[in-house]
């Protein structure tokens, strides 16, 4: 999540919103651990979110008809 975080201006500005919307130090812990923190629910789901819409964040700024194309999409918790 950080190259990511630290390459896309627009997956940064995604990753601070699911930050500002429930753990106020959400992405220090994910960048930097520590890993007895992350492993925490309260954690580790938003942190997933946080990755996971920065990184369709990213592929939407880069390809913007990237969703006409898309049938099906899937998840992993």
């Amino acid at each position: 999540g950080k190259a990511l975080f630290d390459a896309y201006p627009v997956a940064r500005s995604v990753m601070e919103a699911v930050q500002a919307a429930t753990q106020p130090d959400l992405l220090q812990v994910c960048f930097e651990g520590p890993d007895t923190t992350l492993i925490n629910t309260t954690y580790t789901q938003p942190g997933l979110l946080a990755v996971s819409l920065g990184a369709l964040a990213a592929v939407k700024a880069q390809y913007p008809n990237i969703m006409a194309h898309v049938v099906v999409t899937a998840g992993h918790s």
